[in-house]
């Protein structure tokens, strides 16, 4: 028997590869011994980067609890935890597919509109050369261990685990946004731009925030009413310069894609005007979201600001030029 995920020969009554920790489905495996390990092409993030989030956010004991009932678990019920490498032919259709994932609380799936498995494997060489700083916070954070030589991809499912958080991480920023910035409590508006909210000791107080508010704020069923309306190219003239085209033919050398597109984004939330931005990269298989946020929009992570119809089309006066092909 062979490892479905590192190649290597394992027992055949293991439930776990002893090399790399990957659950063994002793239906695939079978299959997969013949397959030269290298030849094999990575499509999805399966149950090992589930595993290492468990591991880090419940403790070992709790994930040897949790194992035991992923062990029992049907592979169609194991998909569920599968982030595919798979786009979408359009970004209008990746957003919409997005938008669609969380106005029914499908969050998992909504995981699957971003960058991941690629991004997860990016020369972090370039990123340096790019930027010409590097940290710990870039390796964890943001999933950016080297990966380039052989003996180096035993990283990458730590920055895979890295990438899904960043992108769990653009989720949540983006709905405290949409849910809170229209809030009629000023400490939960200013949630957005902290990230935090002090409540105060007494909770008696008639006129301080509690967390029952917060949590009211937060009812996820509200979504329920998110749409995608349009998405706008940012700034073409600024987009398709000579100069930006040469930081985006870095950036698909970083990542290795083929192309790097930014957008705002509109969206309706009970028939109120939202706008937001996004950084879409191009594979092979499709369009995928980078993150919920774009420099050239000046627009922070996951922020989405509520606007009138008016200033929607004036946006879309403002940057009505054809992007190039």
């Amino acid at each position: 028997m062979f490892c479905w995920k590192c190649g290597k020969e394992v027992s055949p009554d293991s439930k776990f590869c002893e090399y790399c920790g990957s659950v063994l489905n002793h239906g695939q495996v079978e299959n997969v011994a013949a397959i030269p390990p290298k030849k094999r092409k990575r499509k999805k993030v399966i149950i090992s980067v589930i595993a290492a989030v468990l591991v880090v956010a419940i403790g070992v004991g709790g994930f040897f609890e949790i194992k035991k009932i992923l062990e029992s678990t049907t592979e169609d019920e194991r998909a569920i935890f599968a982030i595919e490498d798979q786009g979408s032919s359009t970004p209008e259709e990746l957003v919409a597919a997005f938008t669609s994932a969380l106005q029914t609380l499908n969050f998992d799936q909504a995981l699957t509109c971003f960058d991941i498995v690629n991004a997860a494997q990016s020369n972090v060489g370039v990123g340096i050369e790019r930027s010409g700083i590097y940290s710990v916070t870039n390796a964890s954070a943001w999933g950016q261990l080297p990966t380039e030589h052989e003996s180096y991809r035993a990283y990458i499912p730590l920055n895979e685990v890295g990438r899904l958080s960043c992108s769990q991480r653009d989720i949540i920023y983006f709905i405290f946004d949409l849910l809170l910035g229209d809030s009629n409590f000023t400490e939960l508006q200013d949630i957005a731009d902290s990230k935090m909210v002090a409540f105060p000791a007494d909770n008696d107080t008639s006129d301080a925030v509690t967390y029952a508010d917060l949590f009211a704020e937060l009812d996820p069923m509200q979504l329920s009413t998110l749409n995608f309306v349009e998405l706008i190219y940012v700034d073409p003239e600024v987009q398709d310069d000579e100069r930006n085209r040469q930081n985006i033919a870095k950036a698909c050398e970083q990542y290795h894609c083929d192309d790097v597109e930014h957008y705002y984004v509109i969206y309706t939330l009970n028939g109120q005007y939202y706008c937001g931005s996004m950084i879409l990269h191009h594979y092979d298989e499709g369009w995928k979201i980078y993150t919920l946020n774009s420099s050239l929009a000046y627009m922070g992570i996951g922020e989405v600001i509520p606007i009138s119809r008016q200033e929607y089309l004036d946006l879309v006066q403002t940057h009505k030029l054809e992007k190039k092909e």
